[in-house]
């Protein structure tokens, strides 16, 4: 189990280009939702230390993929990567609405020292729950709306019966 990880890290000390190529077709193969969490989390690993720009298309995949060690690894290597093709990429994951994703995304921005960044997701962060909660209010309005008007349509029908 452990041989998995080991080739991981060679392949990371070979880095840029050869070690890089092999982790990255890894990472684009139709096996990587087969492979075992901790071995996609080493991937990401090595590739973010590698700092490589052809590896940002891959990472983006993997950050919106979903709520693993993984994707939270990826957002971490955007969020140090100082290319704007990063950017889009963290829009889209803060516009996914995941609150945890979106703390991922403020923190390590401000670790990078991305500090305009981290409260310009912050703000948009906060927009994004404010239209959440208007939203859910309006909802229960309407539930209480729709709940008054059977009610006063059941006692209209009983006056009618009587």
């Amino acid at each position: 189990p452990l041989l998995p990880l080991v080739a991981v890290g060679e392949l990371a000390a070979y880095g840029v280009p050869a070690g890089e190529g092999m982790l990255l077709e890894i990472a684009r193969s139709e096996r990587w939702d087969g492979l075992d969490e901790d071995l996609q989390s080493e991937i990401v690993i090595a590739l973010r230390t590698m700092r490589s720009g052809r590896a940002l298309p891959v990472l983006g995949k993997i950050a919106l993929s979903g709520d693993s060690d993984a994707a939270y690894e990826a957002i971490r290597a955007l969020c140090e990567s100082s290319a704007p093709e990063a950017e889009p990429v963290l829009e889209a994951i803060l516009g996914q609405g995941d609150r945890k994703a979106q703390k991922a995304v403020i923190r390590w921005l401000r670790k990078a020292g991305e500090r305009d960044r981290a409260k310009d997701a912050r703000q948009f962060r906060r927009a994004d729950r404010r239209e959440d909660r208007t939203e859910r209010r309006e909802d229960r309005r309407e539930d209480r709306q729709e709940r008054r008007e059977d009610r006063k349509e059941r006692r209209d029908e009983r006056k009618d019966k009587d």
